[in-house]
């Protein structure tokens, strides 16, 4: 994997940010609001969207609940609410912000291309709960309630941004994608979060991601998508019993260039010549970047959700609210 040669640069240089923040050499900023992150130790492809979408469905019942996001490959230059009438949103705010603000009307979805600055401009309208997306690492900003998840997919093959003794300042680990994983696995990636952080013992909550798609399974299908571990989709595409005859991975972000867009589409249009049954498939992040209008015509969106069993689910709301 190419971010392999980076990981030791990444974790020596995460530890000397954190010792300077431990010490005090560094202050962090705290907001009125109460402040959640939702993060991780790897290099992105963890579950956030899915995990961030869950919790704020089900703390917006009680709480008035904004999310903060980081404005990757998008034009801010200041933090901004996410205006989803905007035709160029995904440009501006970025794919992810833009997917959670149509996924989260009842919330206020910020975007900026710094964390910290962009909470500040959210607790200006005074919610009572901020998301953070990806904020393990970001110590600017003072935290109520750390939330790490853990891959147990790819739990003995991805890269640390942070090393494991990281995990002595979380709050709570949300085991993510146990549907792809086993018994084995998921076992063996408490045992590596315990030694490290012992605390966690009674912390460490199970979930699964459910992919919905309004297709018959005997269709085969041209999948594509832009993601940190395309793989992960189309395995679990496989997993639900559809047969993919062709797929096209881009960069993770990737923007979709009406060129780009085209040319899916020219594919698409020839191989269904071979195919009659064929579909197109993407994901909803993917999606939300699309702009041709022959190709939204006939592109079809995997719908990802968590899903906690009733027994992880609140141990781990009551963990959040006891902190709050």
């Amino acid at each position: 994997m190419m971010l392999k040669p980076f990981e030791a640069f990444y974790q020596l240089a995460s530890a000397a940010k954190n010792y300077l923040y431990e010490k005090e050499f560094f202050k962090s900023l705290h907001l009125n609001a109460s402040v959640i992150s939702i993060g991780n130790l790897s290099f992105g492809g963890t579950g956030k969207t899915p995990c961030i979408e869950f919790l704020a469905n089900e703390l917006s019942r009680g709480f008035k609940v904004a999310v903060v996001c980081r404005s990757y490959k998008a034009r801010l230059t200041a933090p901004a609410k996410v205006d989803l009438s905007n035709p160029q949103k995904t440009e501006i705010y970025g794919d992810e912000a833009c997917l959670l603000q149509k996924k989260l009307p009842q919330c206020q979805v910020w975007s900026g291309p710094v964390k910290f600055l962009t909470a500040q401009a959210a607790d200006l309208e005074h919610p009572d709960l901020i998301l953070i997306d990806d904020g393990f690492s970001h110590r600017q900003l003072q935290r109520d309630f750390d939330l790490v998840l853990f891959d147990t997919s790819y739990s003995n093959q991805d890269y640390f941004r942070e090393s494991l003794e990281s995990l002595k300042r979380a709050h709570a680990i949300l085991l993510t994608k146990t549907h792809a994983s086993s018994p084995e696995l998921i076992e063996a990636a408490k045992l590596k979060i315990l030694k490290y952080a012992p605390q966690l013992e009674r912390s460490i909550f199970l979930s699964k991601t459910e992919t919905l798609i309004e297709v018959s399974t005997e269709a085969p299908i041209f999948l594509f998508c832009g993601l940190a571990k395309p793989m992960s989709f189309r395995t679990s595409i496989h997993n639900l019993g559809y047969e993919v005859s062709k797929f096209r991975s881009f960069s993770d972000h990737f923007s979709y260039p009406l060129a780009a867009q085209k040319e899916i589409l020219k594919e698409y249009t020839e191989l269904k010549k071979q195919i009659p049954h064929l579909k197109l498939v993407t994901t909803e992040k993917d999606f939300v970047k699309l702009t041709d209008s022959d190709l939204l015509k006939v592109v079809i969106v995997a719908k990802h959700k968590m899903l906690l069993s009733d027994k992880d689910k609140v141990g781990l709301l009551e963990k959040i609210r006891t902190n709050l």
